[in-house]
């Protein structure tokens, strides 16, 4: 089994993944919650900045969590 811990990708995100290795975690999941780069034309160029933090700190991300459905959001 492969323990993750999720992390938000915002202003925080690598003291968030720096935390996470220092913490003895391999994996992550990132939660985009209301961040969606995806809306922008460098969307590809974000992701990359993610993979390069991520190998940075020796990290694999196992599973998102995409900006469509927040669940700190009401469900109303």
């Amino acid at each position: 089994m492969r323990y993750a811990i999720q992390i938000g990708y915002n202003d925080i995100f690598e003291t968030a993944l720096k935390c996470t290795k220092n913490a003895g975690f391999e994996y992550v999941a990132i939660g985009f919650g209301s961040n969606n780069i995806f809306l922008n034309e460098d969307w590809e160029e974000e992701l990359k900045k993610i993979d390069a933090l991520l190998s940075k700190y020796s990290l694999s991300c196992i599973q998102t969590h995409m900006p469509f459905y927040d669940l700190l959001l009401s469900a109303e």
